[in-house]
């Protein structure tokens, strides 16, 4: 059996994705098999950005309570809207750790972290969004 060019290019890259998405995913479980709390490094971060901000912005949101401007309701949706996606984005990160730390579970929850890379992306964009947005209009009532 002869492959032509193409099909021959065309089952190379599948075969270089398939064996690019093994490691990774073997890289992962074993992270996350020899991690002290059965979480990988980028969750452990991804956890406590989302905690100090969902803090930062509770402080934010009881210190500005008290005026009734313009610029403190955006600052006070912000806020919320922030602490929002701080806890949708820690409640999907929960689910990204085991305290049962076999290698089958370790294994599960790094294909959970493949699979769920995009939700995550999509939340921590939003809340990168979300941060710029009130930082910027902190420096407008600062300045």
């Amino acid at each position: 059996m002869v492959l032509d060019v193409w099909t021959a290019l065309g089952l190379a890259s599948n075969i270089v994705q398939f064996v690019d998405f093994t490691s990774k995913l073997v890289s992962g479980s074993r992270e996350i098999f020899n991690s002290r709390d059965g979480v990988s490094d980028r969750t452990r971060a991804l956890q406590a950005i989302a905690t100090d901000l969902s803090h930062l912005t509770g402080d934010l949101t009881i210190s500005t309570s008290r005026g009734t401007t313009f610029v403190g309701e955006m600052l006070r949706g912000l806020a919320f809207e922030c602490q929002n996606v701080a806890a949708e984005l820690q409640k999907a990160l929960s689910s990204l750790q085991t305290k049962d730390k076999t290698r089958w579970k370790s294994f599960l929850i790094a294909l959970q972290e493949v699979w769920r890379r995009d939700e995550i992306a999509r939340m921590t964009g939003r809340l990168d969004a979300l941060q710029r947005e009130l930082n910027t209009h902190l420096l407008k009532v600062l300045l």
